[in-house]
C-alpha cells in the first residue's frame, strides 16, 4: 500500500534527534525549505528520510537556507557571528602583515565590531572572511605595526 500526503514542514510531526533542530527554524524558514528540499530527495520521499535529513543532516538544512552552522549554532546574520570566530578569521588575515599581541588584536576586533562592514559570512564554508582594505585602516587605528 502507498498512501501520500502533503502538508509544510511546520506540520511535520519530527521525531527523536530531529525534533531539536526542528525547534530552531521558525515557521517560515520551514516554510522556505518547503520549496527547497525537493532538490535533495526529488519525487518520492518518506517522513523517515525528512526526519533523517534534519536529525543526521542539519548542516545541509541550514546551508540551503543560506545560513552558516558555526560551532553547532545557527549564524543567520553577520551580527550573530561568535566573537571567537570573528577574531580567528581577522587574526588569519593580519598574520605576518602587522606585529600584534592579543590587546592589540582584541582593539582591532572592537574597532571592526564598531565599523560594522569588516566581516562577512560565508554560510558555504561556515566560516567568516575579512574585508582585508576594512583591515588596513582599523589596523592604523588600532596602533598596529606593520612586519
Amino acid at each position: 500500500m502507498k498512501y501520500t500526503v502533503e502538508k509544510p514542514l511546520s506540520s511535520f510531526d519530527f521525531w527523536s534527534g530531529a525534533v531539536t533542530n526542528a525547534q530552531e527554524l521558525t515557521t517560515r524558514e520551514l516554510d522556505d525549505l518547503d520549496g527547497i528540499l525537493p532538490e535533495y530527495f526529488g519525487e518520492e520521499v518518506t517522513d523517515t528520510d525528512i526526519n533523517d535529513m534534519f536529525w543526521f543532516e542539519f548542516e545541509t538544512i541550514v546551508h540551503a537556507l543560506g545560513y552558516a552552522y558555526i560551532d553547532g549554532n545557527i549564524v543567520r546574520d553577520v551580527d550573530e557571528i561568535p566573537e571567537n570566530v570573528a577574531k580567528e578569521a581577522l587574526e588569519e588575515e593580519i598574520k605576518g602583515l602587522y606585529k600584534y599581541d592579543d590587546e592589540a588584536l582584541d582593539r582591532l576586533y572592537q574597532l571592526c565590531v564598531e565599523d560594522g562592514a569588516v566581516f562577512t559570512l560565508d554560510a558555504d564554508n561556515d566560516g567568516v572572511t575579512v574585508d582585508f582594505t576594512s583591515i588596513r585602516t582599523l589596523a592604523d587605528k588600532a596602533g598596529l605595526e606593520e612586519e
